[in-house]
């Protein structure tokens, strides 16, 4: 028996990605001697921490940096000479994706209202008899 607990020995970014991969969780913690409820704690504990928020504006700062750094490349390359055309469409990938990131150019939603009138409604049980007596008696009012 070990004094340490084997799971803190282990790094979450090997066992997020079995798991991202398809591993069993039942399999990830036979192959790290651990329980499937460490591996899952261990799962959750990465989760929290790559959605918080501060985690998210690294991320996004990181990227958007990215690709300003992408899109200048290209399009100093699509401006120089007559031109480069692929440069170009490159510059206009990055960029759009550097809008859609920040929320530049988010789609276009649409609402759409259903107007209808609603179906003629059937005679309950209740007017059907009522409709059948009424038929009775006018029978017999002109058989008189």
């Amino acid at each position: 028996m070990t004094c340490y607990n084997a799971a803190a020995m282990v790094d979450p970014d090997e066992i997020v990605l079995l798991a991202a991969n398809g591993v069993s969780m039942r399999e990830i913690a036979a192959s790290h001697r651990m329980s499937e409820d460490e591996v899952r704690a261990i799962i959750d504990r990465e989760a929290a921490r790559c959605f918080e928020a501060a985690h998210l504006r690294r991320q996004f700062l990181l990227e958007a940096r990215r690709l300003r750094e992408l899109g200048q490349k290209y399009y100093a390359k699509a401006m120089a000479g007559d031109g480069d055309v692929n440069s170009a469409a490159i510059y206009i990938k990055a960029s759009e994706r550097l809008a859609t990131l920040s929320g530049l150019n988010h789609p276009v939603s649409y609402g759409v209202q259903v107007i209808a009138s609603d179906p003629p409604a059937e005679p309950s049980s209740t007017d059907r008899i009522e409709q059948a007596l009424a038929a009775l008696r006018n029978r017999a009012i002109t058989a008189q």
